[in-house]
């Protein structure tokens, strides 16, 4: 039984923002992670913060139901030698009782504060952290999720850009001003030769897809189309062939 993928999945609600994934790459978004039931008391807000990343999952296609019920039926699939090269990592699990946890709170200590007890090696760190386990937001509900199955691959932008606070995260000026300050920080780039899958929904959306491949790679080929082509998957088929 395969339990890795050879593939790296990122996944979304839209094929549109699939669309603008194969025309300009990977863009970091502001994801809010709550490090609370970690490093203090659970649910409190100093340790909600928001980092910026690209987030992936190395699953087979076999273990994806679960995944797209909860982040969309939309997906790319990436070689994992693409996602090596471009410095993608898995990341860190921890549970509140480990050693490291442990470790990692006490020189954490005064949270995001900006004290000098925070180091910045442990704040860089965290960027590539995540619960074991816990509650998610998905459409305004909290969800509880064991984080640690969906075997997460994470890109963060370099230079690191600023953590978000939770109030900053849900201010929307605030969260639109800090997402335009990220078109600076460079996109994760890549060829058509990298993506090993292309998912949507379902069987009927595959012919409106290809026509616009067509569109977007119109200056590569035919030879291009008919690779991409080759590489589309639906959600319907992979639950009922794999």
């Amino acid at each position: 039984m395969v339990i890795s993928s050879q593939a790296l999945f990122h996944f979304t609600k839209s094929i549109d923002d699939i669309f603008q994934v194969l025309e300009r790459g990977f863009s970091a978004r502001y994801c809010l992670e709550d490090f609370s039931g970690l490093f203090g008391d659970a649910g409190s807000f100093q340790w909600q913060r928001a980092a910026a990343m690209v987030c992936f999952c190395d699953l087979p296609l076999s273990q994806l139901g679960e995944h797209v019920r909860f982040y969309g039926r939309y997906g790319i699939g990436m070689t994992k030698e693409w996602g090596i090269a471009a410095g993608i990592n898995p990341v860190l699990y921890l549970h509140p009782r480990s050693d490291l946890t442990v470790l990692i709170a006490e020189k954490t200590k005064d949270g995001f504060d900006g004290r000098p007890e925070f180091s910045r090696a442990y704040a860089e760190l965290l960027r590539y952290i995540k619960p074991y386990e816990g509650y998610v937001d998905i459409d305004g509900k909290a969800l509880y999720k064991r984080f640690y199955d969906e075997k997460e691959w994470r890109w963060v932008p370099q230079p690191f850009p600023p953590f978000l606070s939770r109030e900053e995260f849900f201010d929307p000026e605030k969260n639109e001003a800090a997402h335009r300050g990220l078109a600076d920080r460079g996109r994760l780039s890549f060829v058509p030769e990298d993506i090993k899958y292309i998912i949507v929904a379902t069987e009927s959306e595959k012919l409106p897809v290809i026509n616009r491949l067509e569109t977007i790679y119109a200056d590569n080929g035919p030879d291009t189309l008919k690779m991409l082509a080759s590489k589309l998957i639906s959600v319907e088929q992979i639950r009922s062939d794999f």
